[in-house]
C-alpha cells in the first residue's frame, strides 16, 4: 500500500510539472507572438520613417539646386543690366561729345 501511495504522489507531482510546463510554453509562446509581431511593427514603422527621411532628403537636395540655379539667374541678370548701363553710357558720352563739338 505503502508503494501505492507513492506512485499517486509521483504520478500527480509528474501531472502537476507537466501541467505547469505547458501552461508556463504557451505563455511563452504568447508573449513572444506579442514580441514578434511589435518587431514587425517597429520594422514597418522604421521603413516608413526611413522613407520619408530619404523623400525629405531629395527635396532638399532639389531646393538647394533651385536656389544655386536661382542665384546664377540673379548673377546673370545683374551683369546683363551693368553691361548695359556700361553701354548706354557709353552711347550717351558719344553722343554728348558730338553735340559739344
Amino acid at each position: 500500500m505503502d508503494s501505492v501511495l507513492w506512485v499517486v504522489v509521483a504520478g500527480c507531482a509528474v501531472v502537476g510539472v507537466k501541467y505547469y510546463t505547458a501552461h508556463s510554453t504557451s505563455r511563452l509562446s504568447r508573449r513572444l507572438e506579442s514580441v514578434r509581431l511589435q518587431l514587425q511593427k517597429s520594422r514597418k514603422q522604421f521603413k516608413e520613417v526611413r522613407i520619408r527621411q530619404l523623400e525629405a532628403v531629395a527635396e532638399e537636395k532639389a531646393m538647394e539646386e533651385r536656389i544655386r540655379w536661382m542665384k546664377e539667374i540673379q548673377l546673370d541678370l545683374q551683369n546683363r543690366l551693368m553691361h548695359r548701363e556700361e553701354r548706354a553710357k557709353t552711347i550717351d558720352d558719344y553722343f554728348r561729345d558730338d553735340d559739344s563739338s
